[in-house]
């Protein structure tokens, strides 16, 4: 018998399809009786069997297309609640004149403030410090103190 090239299935194919399909008959047996190709008996029982998925809202692309196959249980994993993490001190305890030695230009621009006030206290220690010295050594020569 020849085979139908591209002719749409009748409702008397699709039955008999349905009812050997049933009797356990072989794709190949089945596109004898219906006068079609193996790959068109294969084709059309996918594609009843995505129309049968559809109708019951199933996922038509899902690869396991057996309708009758159980579905794996899948156990949820168990919460693993993270441990709670110490919290960091956003700023550093450094002395101004560590935070100068250790921080750049590119820091201190960053930073600006930090590492300019610590700038100006060191300055100013220095300046009093100079002055202190200043007045010792014109007290010493008998000078009015500046």
């Amino acid at each position: 018998m020849k085979s139908k090239a591209n002719k749409q299935w009748t409702t008397r194919d699709i039955n008999t399809l349905l009812r050997m399909s049933s009797a356990g008959e072989s794709n190949i047996d089945i596109a004898t009786a219906l006068g079609r190709t193996e790959k068109g008996v294969v084709m059309q029982m996918y594609n009843m069997r995505r129309a049968l998925k559809m109708s019951k809202g199933g996922n038509p692309r899902q690869t396991d297309l057996s309708i009758n196959k159980p579905k794996p249980v899948v156990k949820p994993k168990p919460v693993v609640k993270p441990k709670p993490v110490r919290e960091v001190p956003n700023k550093p305890t450094v002395k101004p004149k560590q935070l100068m030695k250790r921080q750049g230009w590119w820091s201190r621009l960053r930073h600006g403030d930090k590492s300019l006030e610590a700038r100006i206290v060191d300055l100013e220690a220095e300046v009093r410090g100079i002055h202190i010295a200043l007045n010792k050594l014109l007290s010493e020569l008998g000078e009015d103190r500046c």
